[in-house]
C-alpha cells in the first residue's frame, strides 16, 4: 500500500491542511518541514501519529481536549492509499472469508480513504473507518464491507511514531559504564 494523500482537519492550529505524497525527483518518498518556531511542524506530527496511540510525557492518550480547534467538530486525520493488484485480491480474499453473503463483485480496491477520528467527548479514543468510493450507497452490503475493510487495514497501514528530545528519552547525565547499577533502564536490556 502506498500513502498517496494526508489530509488533518480540526487539530490544535489546523483547521484543515492536505499533503499528495509524491516521488521526489530522486525516486524518493522522504519529506523535511521546515519553519519557524511555533510554526505548527510539530503539529502536523502529531496528528500523523494520532491514529497508533500518542501519548505525551504523562503517559495521556493523545489527543486532548485542549487539542480541538473547534470542540464541536471531530479531529480527523485522513490517509489515503493506493494498493497494487496483489494487495487488492487479498483484501477481496479477506472479504470473501469473513463477509460470504456480501456483494463485493465490481468493487474497486485500487484507492481507499482510512480516517481516524476523535470525538471531543472522548478524545483518546481514535474511531476509525474506511472508505471505498466505488461501493455505491444503494449497495445493502456497504456498511459491512467497509467495517470489515476497516478492521482489516487498520493491521496494514503505516504506523507512526512521534519522538521528541524530551529528557525522557535522553541521557543528559554522564554515564560509568564500568558500574552496570548506575546504568539507565532503556541501556540495561540491551548490557
Amino acid at each position: 500500500m502506498n500513502l498517496t494523500s494526508v489530509t488533518v482537519k480540526n487539530y490544535r492550529s489546523i483547521e484543515e491542511i492536505s499533503f499528495d505524497i509524491v516521488a521526489l525527483g530522486d525516486g524518493t518518498y522522504t519529506y523535511g518541514l521546515i519553519g519557524v518556531n511555533e510554526a505548527g511542524k510539530s503539529t502536523i506530527l502529531k496528528a500523523l501519529a494520532l491514529k497508533d496511540g500518542l501519548k505525551n510525557e504523562k503517559e495521556e492518550s493523545l489527543p486532548l481536549t485542549r487539542d480541538f480547534k473547534d470542540k464541536e467538530n471531530p479531529i480527523e486525520i485522513e490517509y489515503v492509499y493506493s494498493l497494487d493488484k496483489k494487495e487488492q485480491q487479498e483484501a477481496k480474499d479477506y472479504l470473501i472469508t469473513n463477509a460470504p453473503s456480501a456483494d463485493i463483485s465490481g468493487i474497486d480496491l485500487s484507492s481507499i480513504t482510512y480516517t481516524a477520528s476523535f470525538d471531543y467527548e472522548m478524545p483518546g479514543q481514535a474511531l476509525e473507518a474506511v472508505d471505498v468510493k466505488s461501493i455505491k450507497d444503494e449497495n445493502e452490503h456497504k456498511t459491512t464491507i467497509e467495517d470489515h475493510l476497516t478492521t482489516y487495514f487498520s493491521a496494514k497501514t503505516h504506523k507512526s511514531i512521534f519522538w521528541t528530545a524530551e529528557d525522557r528519552y535522553l541521557i543528559s547525565q554522564p554515564i560509568n559504564l564500568g558500574n552496570r547499577n548506575h546504568l539507565p533502564p532503556m541501556l540495561m536490556r540491551s548490557a
